[in-house]
C-alpha cells in the first residue's frame, strides 16, 4: 500500500465533497425524469433469436431496425446518449438486406456462417470509427471531424451483416467514469437521469438499459466496458488482451503497453449475444479461443472477492454488491456443484496503485492538450477552469494532471510495479488454470450523481488490475437496489479462457434475471 497516495485520496475526496455542496446549492436544478414505457414487444428478443428470425423470413429487418429507431427517439431526449445517427442509411440497408434475403439461394446454414448478424441493429462508441461518422473523441479540439473509414472491428461486424444505427457518447478523451463532455454534455442513466450511465463507454450503456439498443461495441482500458455494464444493468465482455483488433480507435498511445491495456468488446442486454458478437470480433484469433467448448461447471473452481483487503483511504464498497458475489459464488457451488476456493490474493490490496502505475505513466498518454495543432498549457486552463473559460472538460483536465504527475509514481516504483504485476499474473493464471474464474466487483457502488466521478475513480482498481494482467471478463448485472439502480459484478479468467466467463456469466443470468427495463 502507497501511504501517500492513499492520503492523497482523502484529500480529494474533501475537495469534491466542497465541489459537490457549491454545485448542488447553485447549479443542481435537474429533476429526474422517468423514461417512456417499455412496450414493444420486438425490442425484448435478443439478437441470437432475431437473426435466426431474420434469416427464416419470420420477421424483416426493416422492422426492427424501425423498432429501435423509434425507441431511440423516445429516450434520448432524456438520456442524451446519441452523438450521431444514421437512420435513413440504416433502414434503407435494412431494406437491402430483405430484398437479398428474399432472392437468395444460399442455405440458411450458409447465411448464419458467413453472416451471423444480417440485419440486426448494433451501436458504436463515437471513439471507434465508423466512416462518414463523428469521430472527435468529443472534444472541442476535434470538433466536425469525421471518420475516413471504419475501425477494423466495424469492417468485421459490417462483414457479419450488422446495421449500425449511430455512434454515442463518451467523455472528452473517454478519460472518466463518467460520459460528459463540451460537445453534447452529459449521458444520464435511464434507472434515475439524476445519475451517470459510467464511462467511458457510457453512451453504449444507457442506450442498452434503456432498451433503445440491442448490441453495442465499447473499448475498456481500465473498466470503461464494466463500468456502464453494471451501472446500466446490463452485460459487457473484456475480452483477452490482443484478441480484438483496436485498429481505428481513438484516443491511441505509441507505447507498446497501451495495446496491451486497452480492449475493443460487446455489450449486451441479452447474456447469449456477447459470444454471438465476440466471435466475430476475434476473426482470425477466434482460434486462440474455445468459444465452441461446452464448459462443465461441476469441474469448476469459484474463487471470490468481496473487498480489496487494504481499504484505508477507499470508498466502503456497498453491502448489495457483497451480497450479489456472496450469493453468486453459493449459487455455482451448491446449484452447479463447482468447487469453492476460499484463496485470497495479495494483488486486489494493491491494485489501485498497480495499475495506476502502469496506465497513467505510458510513455505517451493521449492528451487533447497536445495532440491539437494549438499546444495548450495545462496549468493554464485549470485556472481558465475555475473561471468557466476552458475549452476541456473538467474531467479531462484532472486525468490529464494525473497523467503528468505520472500518478505519482517515479521511474523507480513503475519498475517496481512491473514486476509485482508480473509475478502477481503468474499467481492469479495458476491458481485459475483452466477450470477457474475470480468473481468480483464491477465497481465498488451503483451509479453515482453527477458531479462523484473523482470518489468513482477509485472504483477502476477493480478494472484496471484486469486490464494490466490482461485477464478477460464478464460483466453481469445482478439486480435493482432499493432505489431502483442496477448493481453489477463481473466474472474473470485466466487469459484465452474466455469461454469460462461467459458460461457462468449465462450461468448467473438464470439465477438474478439479467437486465431488467427501467421503470
Amino acid at each position: 500500500m502507497d501511504l501517500g497516495l492513499r492520503i492523497g485520496l482523502i484529500v480529494i475526496y474533501f475537495i469534491q465533497w466542497i465541489v459537490k455542496v457549491i454545485y448542488t446549492i447553485f447549479f443542481d436544478n435537474e429533476k429526474r425524469t422517468k423514461l417512456p414505457p417499455f412496450e414493444d414487444k420486438l425490442l425484448e428478443i435478443s439478437a441470437t433469436e432475431l437473426a435466426e428470425k431474420i434469416r427464416k423470413q419470420e420477421i424483416c429487418s426493416e422492422e426492427i431496425v424501425k423498432a429501435y429507431i423509434k425507441r431511440i427517439k423516445e429516450v434520448n431526449p432524456i438520456i442524451n446518449a446519441v452523438v450521431e445517427e444514421r437512420f435513413s442509411a440504416a433502414v434503407a440497408e435494412a431494406k437491402e438486406i430483405d430484398n437479398f434475403l428474399e432472392k437468395s439461394q444460399f442455405r440458411l446454414e450458409e447465411i448464419a456462417k458467413e453472416r451471423p448478424l444480417l440485419g440486426i441493429p448494433i451501436t458504436i462508441k463515437e471513439c471507434i470509427a465508423v466512416k462518414g461518422m463523428s469521430f472527435t473523441g468529443l472534444s472541442l479540439t476535434r470538433k466536425g471531424i469525421k471518420a475516413e473509414e471504419d475501425a477494423d472491428a466495424v469492417k468485421l461486424l459490417k462483414k457479419a451483416g450488422a446495421v449500425i444505427l449511430l455512434v454515442s457518447n463518451t467523455p472528452e478523451y473517454c478519460m472518466s467514469m463518467e460520459s460528459a463532455n463540451k460537445i453534447i454534455g452529459k449521458t444520464r442513466n435511464p434507472y434515475n437521469s439524476r445519475c451517470t450511465a459510467g464511462g467511458s463507454s457510457g453512451g453504449e450503456g444507457a442506450l442498452l438499459g434503456a432498451g433503445a439498443s440491442l448490441i453495442g461495441l465499447g473499448s475498456d482500458i481500465a473498466g470503461s466496458i464494466r463500468f456502464p455494464s453494471a451501472y446500466n444493468g446490463v452485460f459487457g465482455h473484456k475480452p483477452t488482451t490482443r484478441i480484438v483488433s483496436i485498429k481505428g480507435g481513438f484516443p491511441f498511445s505509441s507505447d507498446k503497453s497501451f495495446s496491451d491495456y486497452l480492449v475493443l468488446g460487446p455489450m449486451a442486454r441479452y447474456v447469449q449475444d456477447l459470444a454471438l458478437v465476440y466471435r466475430v470480433l476475434a476473426a482470425d484469433n477466434i482460434k486462440k479461443l474455445n468459444l465452441d467448448k461446452k464448459v462443465d461447471l461441476s469441474t469448476l473452481k469459484v474463487f471470490y472477492m468481496v473487498d480489496s483487503y487494504s481499504n484505508f483511504g477507499y470508498p466502503k464498497m456497498d453491502k448489495n454488491i457483497q451480497s450479489a458475489i456472496k450469493e453468486a459464488a453459493q449459487f455455482l457451488t451448491k446449484s452447479c456443484r463447482s468447487e469453492l476456493d476460499e484463496t485470497k490474493f495479495d494483488i486486489f490490496g494493491h491494485a489501485m496503485e498497480l495499475s495506476g502505475a502502469l496506465i497513467f505513466t505510458l510513455d505517451d498518454n493521449p492528451s487533447a492538450l497536445k495532440d491539437s495543432e494549438v499546444k495548450y498549457s495545462l496549468p493554464i486552463e485549470l485556472a481558465k477552469f475555475f473561471l468557466g473559460k476552458t475549452i476541456f472538460s473538467g474531467q479531462l483536465l484532472f486525468f490529464t494532471m494525473l497523467a503528468r504527475m505520472r500518478f505519482g509514481i517515479t521511474d523507480q516504483k513503475k519498475d517496481m510495479f512491473m514486476k509485482i504485476a508480473e509475478e502477481d499474473k503468474k499467481i492469479l493464471t495458476k491458481a485459475l488454470g483452466d477450470n477457474g474464474v475470480l468473481i468480483m466487483p464491477s465497481c465498488g457502488n451503483p451509479a453515482f450523481e453527477h458531479t462523484g466521478f473523482i470518489k468513482a475513480m477509485v472504483d477502476a482498481r477493480f478494472n484496471g488490475i484486469i486490464n494490466v494482467l490482461g485477464f478477460p471478463s464478464t460483466c453481469v448485472p445482478a439486480r435493482l437496489n432499493k432505489d431502483g439502480l442496477p448493481i453489477g459484478i463481473q466474472v474473470v479468467a485466466a487469459p484465452h479462457n474466455d469461454h469460462l466467463t461467459l458460461a457462468v456469466a449465462a450461468e448467473l443470468s438464470t439465477y438474478f434475471g439479467g437486465w431488467q427495463p427501467p421503470n
